[in-house]
């Protein structure tokens, strides 16, 4: 074979392997959707042993680099007569995982959630506040499954929620630097964890509140943002900066 045909071969297996490529990149292929509805299966199975589903044909999205899902509830029903149906959302090339479980999210209170999350913050907000004086907002997120407590049940740092609460803490951060803002959310965390608090990951936005010079009570922007796990120290070195024009 002459040089000649040797480069239009290689040039046609890198033409073949880049028309692939991009098919993949928007489509997905045969083998990684194969394994994405096994996994699926496999979920569904060990997560909701007593129920009985049927999945439908899923689709790649090319934008989240995952693969969707319609799954349907067999022999249940909503309030109109019709089958039930949740998305689901498969994400991983090399483990591949659900990522979106929509049976889990339509079965979640939350009123009851809003109710608990409201009661947990009027006692861990006070403790905070107490040695860290620029809180500007703290809310807490919870998921709470229907049918979990009784409708009169009281938040305590005890109960055993479906997974641990997420907190957000945003701060007064006008006359702040970021080592300043490093050093107030690892105050934060030190009494959250000093009180044996469970939670999932603590958010923190630091903001700046005066914008061209005029002191705002509620309108900020943001200048630094951290989020820390529960087991996690906080690093310096994972705060992100923004609008730094700004300030």
């Amino acid at each position: 074979m002459n040089k000649k045909k040797i480069f239009f071969s290689v040039l046609l297996v890198l033409l073949i392997g880049f028309v692939l490529f991009v098919y993949n990149a928007f489509n997905g292929n045969p083998i990684s959707k194969f394994i994405s509805k096994q996994v699926l299966e496999d979920y569904l199975e060990e997560t909701y042993p007593d129920q009985e589903f049927r999945i439908k044909e899923g689709f790649y999205n090319f934008k989240f680099s995952e693969y969707n899902y319609t799954v349907i509830e067999i022999g249940n029903t909503n309030k109109d007569g019709n089958v039930k149906e949740y998305q689901f959302r498969i994400n991983g090339f090399f483990t591949p995982e659900v990522r979106w479980d929509g049976l889990y999210y339509a079965n979640l209170d939350e009123q009851l959630a809003n109710q608990l999350s409201q009661q947990a913050e009027n006692e861990i907000l006070p403790l905070l506040e107490e040695q860290i004086e620029n809180i500007h907002h703290f809310e807490i997120r919870m998921e709470v499954l229907k049918g979990t407590f009784e409708e009169d049940v009281k938040w305590s740092k005890h109960i055993a929620l479906e997974k641990p609460m997420e907190l957000f803490v945003q701060l007064d951060s006008t006359d702040q630097t970021k080592e300043d803002f490093y050093s107030t959310a690892k105050n934060v965390k030190q009494l959250l964890d000093q009180h044996d608090y469970d939670y999932e990951s603590i958010l923190f936005n630091a903001s700046g509140f005066d914008m061209e010079g005029v002191k705002a009570q509620t309108h900020g922007y943001l200048k630094f943002s951290l989020k820390v796990e529960k087991d996690e120290t906080v690093d310096m070195g994972n705060i992100e900066e923004h609008n730094q024009d700004a300030w």
